[in-house]
């Protein structure tokens, strides 16, 4: 499954919404440019998503790598000035082109991979909490249509408390 989560520790009160990125106005924060893609005015001081991908060793060669030679590999033929990352949440040493983040204590070999999990968000906010508008945590088997993603994120406010996704 795949989660985009914009952090905000202050969040009180759960809000469901239901955006159709082809319909939802802009956020009143981003234009049109002229060729129909958008511009977001960020905030100049974070970058624009950050992609963390929970994996397990065994899967690296596969499911991995497919993932990083197509829609990964997608991110900066969208868009050349992308401040998009992507990290690999596994115990492994193999090497796939974006890095690879091994978390002390924590088995590749366990399910359900809750405390992988946990620990997977709780390395994102230590390191990576305030550098970037948006988060999104899924797992190595999810494909991510990059352009239809961005195109959502962009019309939405980021400074809102938000989760979107399935808990």
């Amino acid at each position: 499954g795949a989660a985009i989560i914009h952090v905000d520790i202050h969040c009180k009160e759960k809000v469901e919404v239901t955006l159709d990125y082809n319909q939802n106005p802009l956020s009143a924060s981003n234009e049109t440019l002229d060729n129909g893609r958008v511009k977001q005015k960020l905030h100049p001081e974070r970058k624009f998503l950050y992609v963390a991908m929970m994996s397990a060793d065994k899967f690296v060669p596969t499911r991995v790598r497919a993932a990083v030679q197509t829609w990964a590999s997608s991110i900066r033929t969208w868009n050349r000035n992308s401040t998009v990352d992507v990290e690999i949440f596994a115990q492994s040493n193999t090497t796939v082109g974006v890095p690879i983040v091994k978390m002390p204590g924590v088995s590749d070999n366990v399910y359900p991979p809750q405390k992988k999990s946990f620990s997977m968000m709780r390395y994102v906010s230590d390191h990576h909490g305030s550098d970037y508008e948006w988060f999104l945590r899924l797992d190595d088997d999810a494909y991510v249509h990059i352009e239809h993603l961005e195109s959502l994120l962009r019309r939405i406010d980021s400074s809102q408390p938000l989760y979107i996704g399935s808990p």
